[in-house]
């Protein structure tokens, strides 16, 4: 059966089009739930087998472009306009196609990537695009996806599998994003912000959602106007510093792991002129934040070995500043001199301690009834934390 110069409109995937589906690509189909309606140009050819025992196969050469349209494949995307073009075939081993991505226009997590173009490769257990999914041809390196997102440039690769579970993987890189296309994609309030993105990101989860996320990535802004966000005039106000000009915190670097639900910031660096703020904390997809930092006077910009690391050290003694609270309207607060302040805590602890007992004489000493008294043989306390350490596993 052939079915040449084929034209479908609002076909749409329902009970009856999963039924009249092979079995592997159906479920395959129901893992990516499509939702909105399909419209489908080109041919199909299905050839039946000549005795039972022989399977049906089949090739297609079809465009389908979607409107409004959503598929899950571990990330939601939304609001799909534009199509693939596949060029595939099925058989007793399964099916597998080759496409091409055409779309003008998605959205991801409120973020908009438009001119969406790349390879694609299906087959029955995957799906992979960019560089996954071409080998390099005629001494050309394989492509990758690219896309247009916050003013920048997006390349990345990423693959979905099925089986045994289904899971999926995203390597991606912005250059050149527009700070304030940023800002007004996640903040309801539009912020006078200006400055350039750069990013990278490792990401991979499952079908379970945001508790499966996992990765780590890096994002830095350049030539960019933090001075103007709400959360860094309280930062500057907490340190009784004006900008002088428009160059406070021009700059900054932030380096990130993700692990479910929650995002730990290692490392974050705003530098300015004047002033710079090194840091590290965490924060969830709630916006709740705790974060600590400690300035430092310059740019920060110079590493001396051992010198930086000694007056590093010592401007985060002096002291500290803390963020918690929602990351729309932080709480900002500072503590002079930590260590002291830690040490005088421990210091007046210990004098409203009840006092103890004096120990008994050694060779006299005799155990509480149902206690065993401490062991003296040599290397009783071995693997035991040596004094004014703490034991593993206690938290920062």
């Amino acid at each position: 059966l052939t079915l040449a110069d084929l034209a479908v409109d609002r076909l749409y995937v329902d009970r009856d089009l999963y039924a009249a589906l092979p079995e592997t690509l159906r479920e395959r189909l129901r893992k990516l739930d499509p939702q909105g309606p399909l419209h489908l140009r080109g041919s199909v050819q299905i050839n039946g087998g000549a005795t039972p025992a022989v399977p049906d196969s089949g090739q297609w050469n079809l465009r389908c472009d979607m409107q409004q349209g959503t598929l899950t494949c571990g990330l939601k995307l939304e609001q799909i306009y534009g199509g693939v073009h596949f060029q595939g075939g099925f058989d007793r081993q399964g099916y597998q196609s080759r496409a091409e991505l055409n779309i003008d226009s998605l959205l991801c997590r409120n973020l908009q990537f438009t001119n969406v173009r790349g390879p694609l490769w299906l087959d029955s257990g995957r799906v992979v695009a960019g560089a996954w999914a071409e080998r390099a041809t005629d001494g050309r390196p394989p492509r990758h996806l690219t896309a247009k997102c916050i003013g920048g440039i997006v390349v990345a690769d990423a693959g979905l599998s099925f089986a045994p579970q289904t899971r999926y993987q995203v390597v991606a890189s912005l250059t050149d994003g527009n700070l304030k296309q940023l800002a007004q994609s996640f903040a309801a309030a539009r912020q006078n912000l200006n400055g350039r993105v750069l990013a990278q990101v490792n990401l991979q989860g499952t079908a379970d959602g945001l508790r499966s996320l996992a990765g780590d990535g890096r994002v830095q802004l350049r030539d960019a106007t933090l001075y103007e966000l709400p959360q860094m005039v309280a930062l500057l106000g907490i340190l009784s510093f004006k900008p002088p000009d428009t160059n406070a915190f021009a700059s900054s670097d932030v380096n990130f792991r993700i692990l479910g639900e929650h995002i730990y910031l290692d490392r974050i660096d705003f530098r300015g002129d004047a002033i710079s703020l090194e840091g590290q904390g965490e924060m969830n997809f709630a916006s709740d934040v705790d974060l600590r930092f400690h300035a430092m006077v310059g740019r920060n910009e110079w590493n001396v070995p051992i010198i930086s690391d000694v007056f590093r050290a010592g401007s985060s003694q002096i002291m500290q500043i803390r963020v918690g609270g929602k990351l729309s309207n932080p709480d900002v607060t500072r503590d002079h001199f930590p260590v002291v302040n830690q040490a005088l805590q421990n210091l007046q602890a210990g004098f409203e301690r009840p006092a103890q007992p004096l120990p008994a004489a050694r060779g006299t000493s005799v155990a509480p009834a149902g206690v065993a008294p401490p062991p003296t043989y040599p290397g009783a306390n071995a693997g035991r934390p040596a004094a004014g350490t703490a034991p593993h596993g206690s938290l920062r």
